[in-house]
């Protein structure tokens, strides 16, 4: 099967499993960088979002080096795709040159893998990855896919292209062949499903795709109390790094099954919940709000310390309101992070504490 046919296959049966609620009104628009996808409008990235009624910008990456902050935050979500594993990063060199442009737009949801999920044919992920990241219709989100750009670096090898959002390193794997695990990710309090664990929780062995491997890169660092694990590669400390110890529930919270391993995808906008994430059985968790719906929601001008939770469960994160410069924090005005949707109130700090 064609990679072009494989993105339909699972665009069209990823959209069946979706409520008809995510229907767009009206259509809206996905920015692609060109070089990190395989056959432009033609590939499953941009299959994914035209699945989802969006238009999509396939450009060069001449024309994405011209595009302002502005321009790159008319679109609802931003993807830089695994570029069909190519083993550099000349694919995503014009993403890595401008990204305190386009970096400083994105203030919505925000999906990073380090698998290659396109080249792999794994599964659902990709399109759930995309359909999860443009869900604010009012804010900027992101796809990115490292890809196979890393897969031979030394653990703690620094990411640039994820500058925007905090410190990110990561360390090669090759083609991980071992376990996987995805969590039953969930977003805010009595708002629709997540879809990022759509078709694939429970169903670890998707993971590895049809071409065996379920990850290029695992994050031997990221900022971990704003950004969730979605899954992890499973093993020891002698053969990832970083690793800890995850658990994750049963359906019916009877039981639960322990993992010891190192994130390959994570993501800030959503929790997750089966490890006990939103429901107060985290055991690393710091904080747990989500009975009361606030999981994730920035601190209010008047909000004092602590009386915000991260969907990661942790408290001291970006969008608490708090400055923290030893998290890598320049500015944290806690809901006026990001663009702002009030006119009284200049935006001064980027969604992920950048100053502006």
């Amino acid at each position: 099967m064609t990679s072009a046919s494989l993105g339909c296959q699972q665009v069209q049966e990823a959209q069946e499993a979706r409520s008809a609620s995510q229907a767009l009104t009206p259509p809206e628009k996905v920015l692609i960088l060109g070089t990190s996808v395989s056959g432009g409008t033609s590939s499953r990235e941009a299959l994914a979002a035209a699945g989802l009624g969006y238009t999509v910008d396939v450009v060069t990456p001449t024309q994405w080096a011209a595009l302002t902050e502005d321009q790159f935050e008319a679109y609802r979500g931003i993807i830089i795709g695994d570029a069909d594993c190519q083993a550099d990063v000349s694919a995503i060199q014009a993403a890595i040159d401008n990204r305190g442009v386009w970096g400083r737009a994105v203030d919505g949801k925000v999906v990073i893998s380090g698998a290659d999920s396109t080249a792999n044919g794994t599964s659902f992920l990709v399109e759930n990855a995309i359909a999860s990241i443009v869900r604010d219709p009012i804010r900027t989100g992101l796809y990115v896919s490292l890809g196979c750009a890393y897969q031979g670096a030394a653990a703690n090898t620094p990411v640039p292209l994820l500058e925007p959002f905090g410190t990110f390193t990561v360390a090669g794997t090759g083609c991980f062949t071992g376990n996987a695990h995805l969590f039953k990710m969930e977003g805010r309090y009595n708002q629709a499903p997540e879809p990022l664990s759509d078709n694939l929780r429970g169903n670890n062995s998707a993971l590895n795709g049809a071409g065996g491997c379920a990850t290029r890169v695992v994050f031997s660092a990221y900022p971990d109390k704003t950004f969730a694990p979605v899954a992890i590669a499973v093993g020891t400390s002698s053969t990832l790094p970083n690793t800890r110890d995850y658990w994750d529930l049963a359906d019916d919270l009877s039981d639960y099954d322990e993992y010891t391993g190192t994130p390959f995808i994570v993501t800030q906008g959503a929790m997750a919940y089966s490890s006990g994430c939103g429901q107060g059985l985290d055991p690393a968790a710091t904080c747990d709000f989500f009975t009361e719906g606030a999981n994730g929601d920035r601190a209010t001008p008047s909000s004092p310390a602590g009386s915000t939770c991260s969907f990661a469960c942790q408290s001291s994160w970006c969008g608490d309101g708090q400055l923290d410069t030893a998290a890598g924090e320049e500015c944290d005005t806690g809901v006026y992070n990001g663009r702002d949707q009030s006119p009284s109130v200049a935006s001064t700090c980027s969604a992920f504490c950048k100053s502006l």
